[in-house]
């Protein structure tokens, strides 16, 4: 890419923020020397993820009131992440709707009976559940979790998108994505939207694509950190 084309990465006391037109290796340079910088300095960066590579994937949710793309942490949790990933790839996810709002918590898909009040959130389209895997990312708004039973190992199909920070989740439940563009679509989503077509991309299709105008929407990643660093710097 053109290390040209770049706006600005700007680092806060607990957020890293990637705004539009941000060139991906530009963004790495700037990154690290920002959080090096932190680090001297005692800051706390807050629970963090690993910064993306142009390999890392990306799954577009096209849903009937518009799209939102989800970066995938597959290199936190590479089991949960694969898991998505198959499901997705094998079109589970088409035609599956929204069965669970709570605005101001979590929007929750992924349940194939998501149009029976009976049944809504009891099902799974795995073929079988997958294991608990690291806990340590922070739900923040746009973060993107597996959803389970009281079973740790119970979690297969069914995923979640915080709408706004959600710390008591944190440690419990499996974060393994953020939305990283479509959040307002995210919160205009209703019990029944339905997802039209899911797919996977790489995060470099996914910027080359934007920087084209051919998603549709204004790349800009926002409140997503990422890669821990101790307040003492070691």
């Amino acid at each position: 890419m053109n290390p040209e084309w770049y706006d600005r990465v700007v680092l806060t006391n607990r957020q890293l923020l990637f705004r539009e037109r941000t060139d991906v290796k530009r963004f790495y340079q700037l990154s690290i020397l920002l959080l090096a910088a932190a680090a001297s300095c005692g800051g706390d960066t807050g629970a963090l993820v690993p910064l993306p590579t142009e390999a890392t994937p990306v799954v577009l949710m096209d849903t009937d009131i518009g799209n939102f793309y989800i970066l995938l942490h597959d290199s936190v949790n590479p089991a949960t992440v694969a898991n998505f990933v198959d499901l997705v790839e094998r079109g589970k996810y088409d035609g599956i709707g929204f069965h669970r709002v709570e605005k101001g918590h979590v929007i929750q898909a992924g349940c194939p009976y998501w149009n029976d009040p009976a049944r809504a959130g009891t099902g799974n389209l795995a073929d079988a559940y997958i294991p608990f895997e690291n806990a340590t990312l922070q739900h923040i708004e746009g973060a993107v979790g597996m959803a389970r039973s009281r079973e740790k190992d119970s979690a297969g199909s069914q995923f979640y998108v915080c709408l706004a920070p959600r710390p008591h989740l944190d440690g419990d439940y499996v974060v393994f994505g953020q939305v990283i563009a479509g959040m307002e679509v995210v919160h205009r989503i209703v019990v029944g939207t339905v997802i039209e077509k899911a797919r996977v991309m790489t995060y470099g299709e996914f910027l080359d694509k934007a920087r084209r105008g051919e998603l549709g929407i204004r790349p800009e990643i926002t409140e997503m950190p990422v890669f821990e660093i101790s307040p003492s710097g070691e």
